[in-house]
């Protein structure tokens, strides 16, 4: 620790000086009770906080303009909520003020916390302590409110203060999750009154121990038996609205519904429901497709169509429903729109094999299939322009392709997928797709026991002539390695399968249980490379025959949890191609 400087000194003695005469000027004086020195000391110590408050104005944190600090602020609600836990034993519930900690730092900080109205806007309800209710919605002024009720604790007594008429006039979003329909129904009808400002519903309840068949749609009294003039986005999990509902507006972008259950509430002709929803942007239909399309006449043509279709079925026979309303919406699918489809199990195998040619190969000439995602129980296709670069690394999975699915302007996807699928459903898709124009490849896990062996990749994947990019785990592609060096007919230099490769993209795959983990966990070492002793051989192998007839791989990227393997080092690769760690 350095001394103090002689400055620091000389102001300390100053300073003792000046408040030396200041305390003797108080107490110092003519014979004064005892009662009177004590409400000096109170005032001193008052006067503390104040100085406390002056000292740090002068700190580069409280000298920041108040936009800077609320930005500041609403970045750090984004990480840090209110909380709330029950207490332990039977003791009250507790509650935790999260981004709110901040009005304790300093006064200037608090000052712009409460003053500043577009913080307290965005409120999860029962995060808050139930008396600070009133506090809580004051702050925010007459701004719009986003609303989240969850969990299971939400009840009438503890909603009556969020959910009044003047707080619903201004709500533009209100979400309910992660509780029962049976617990819903018991203060739903907080939300009678009209919310005129409403932008987004969204409501996710689960249905279990409820089989009260009233409770699978919305009260008719719901939002004043209106649709707010705004709303714009309805997502409906576990729970339904009548088909001739009136949320069902034409000025809806956005619309999921979704059931768990059988709905028997369906109408006789779909079609006729969506068809004046004409500014439909994304559409998802989860359980909610009839089982056919029926031979009811259908409807003229809609030039309009959206952006992101989405079609579930989570029940076997709900399954005949996806093919029956692709092809009754032919329109859709033969157009430049993201759809997705997926089925519950690998019994509906007619089902699923009668919708891969309707959902994967468009009409249109153009965009062209360019990049394929595949894994034991999901397909998805890229048309149009290929990925950049920078997103050559994406782990191979099927999330991260489905997020990644937003269409451009020239680009959208085609996904399907079965929730339990077994090693038969791959085999019966891939032979239906279009491959031709494909141009890169991402190999999911598990796929090595859907196509098993190198014979199956060049049976399935030999049309596939554009393929210049390969990426998938590196301990699940052995069969694909061996498969790359096969050449037609034994002749040299003319490669079966992916003749134009170029990349080669390895990932590393998380050990999902202790005796691959004991392989893997060593991803770093030369000895748990070992364990793969059959790809690092077949891949050198790879390397060498594509580089001696002319067709060799150009660039390899590497996962950089196998970055201290041996195999990457070795003058064998490093002469055949040229390698990078991600």
């Amino acid at each position: 620790m350095t001394a103090p400087s002689s400055a620091h000194a000389t102001h300390r003695q100053a300073a003792r000086d000046a408040w030396d005469l200041v305390l003797r000027s108080r107490f110092d004086v003519a014979p004064i009770g005892l009662d009177l020195l004590d409400i000096e000391l109170e005032v001193l110590q008052e006067q503390l906080f104040a100085a406390r408050a002056l000292r740090n104005a002068h700190a580069m944190a409280c000298k920041l303009p108040t936009e800077v600090v609320t930005s500041i602020f609403l970045y750090t609600q984004a990480v840090w909520k209110p909380s709330r836990q029950p207490g332990l034993n039977g003791e009250r519930m507790t509650y935790g003020a999260g981004w709110m900690s901040v009005a304790r730092v300093c006064s200037s900080w608090r000052k712009v916390a409460l003053n500043t109205p577009c913080l307290w806007t965005n409120l999860d309800c029962l995060s808050f302590h139930p008396d600070s209710v009133m506090d809580i919605l004051s702050r925010s002024k007459a701004l719009p409110l986003s609303l989240t009720i969850k969990g299971s604790a939400a009840t009438k007594k503890a909603l009556e203060g969020w959910l009044c008429g003047p707080v619903n006039r201004r709500t533009r979003r209100l979400t309910i999750a992660e509780c029962t329909r049976l617990q819903f129904s018991g203060w739903v009808e907080l939300l009678d009154p009209a919310m005129p400002k409403l932008e987004v519903l969204d409501i996710n309840v689960a249905v279990e121990g409820d089989g009260n068949f009233s409770h699978r749609l919305l009260p008719a009294k719901f939002l004043g038996r209106s649709c707010p003039p705004r709303l714009q986005s309805l997502s409906l999990y576990g729970i339904l609205c009548g088909w001739d509902s009136p949320l069902l507006s034409p000025r809806l972008t956005r619309l999921l519904m979704s059931t768990p259950e059988d709905p028997n509430v369906l109408p006789s002709d779909l079609t006729n429901v969506l068809a004046p929803l004409v500014n439909l942007e994304l559409l998802a239909l989860w359980g909610i497709v009839p089982p056919s399309a029926g031979n009811v006449p259908l409807p003229v043509p809609r030039e309009s169509k959206p952006r992101v279709l989405d079609l579930r079925a989570n029940q076997s026979s709900q399954a005949p429903g996806i093919p029956a309303f692709l092809e009754q919406h032919s329109a859709w699918p033969a157009s430049n729109i993201t759809i997705v489809t997926r089925f519950s199990r690998p019994d509906d195998a007619l089902y699923i094999t009668a919708t891969v040619p309707l959902l994967f190969s468009p009409h249109e000439n153009k965009p062209l299939p360019s990049e394929l995602f595949l894994s034991r129980g999901s397909v998805s296709i890229l048309y149009g322009e290929c990925w950049p670069r920078r997103q050559w690394k994406t782990k191979p999975e099927r999330m991260n392709f489905f997020k990644s699915s937003s269409p451009g302007p020239s680009t959208f996807f085609r996904h399907l997928d079965v929730s339990y699928p077994n090693d038969n459903v791959l085999g019966s898709i891939v032979p239906l797709l279009p491959r031709e124009t494909l141009e890169a490849i991402y190999v999911g896990h598990p796929v090595k026991s859907a196509i098993d062996g190198e014979d199956a990749w060049i049976r399935h994947f030999s049309p596939a002539k554009s393929i210049r990019r390969v990426a998938g785990y590196y301990v699940d592609l052995l069969a694909l390695i061996c498969a790359l060096s096969v050449q037609d007919d034994g002749s040299d230099g003319h490669f079966t399968l992916f003749p134009e490769l170029e990349v080669i993209i390895f990932h590393a795959l998380v050990p999902q249980n202790k005796e691959l983990g004991a392989n893997m966990g060593s991803q770093g070492s030369e000895d748990g490379s070992e364990a793969w002793m059959q790809n690092h051989v077949a891949f050198l192998d790879l390397l060498a025959v594509r580089k001696a007839y002319g067709k060799p791989i150009k660039e390899l990227m590497v996962d950089k949890a196998m970055e201290g393997w041996k195999i990457w080092t070795m003058p064998a690769l490093l002469d055949a191609t040229s390698i990078s760690f991600f």
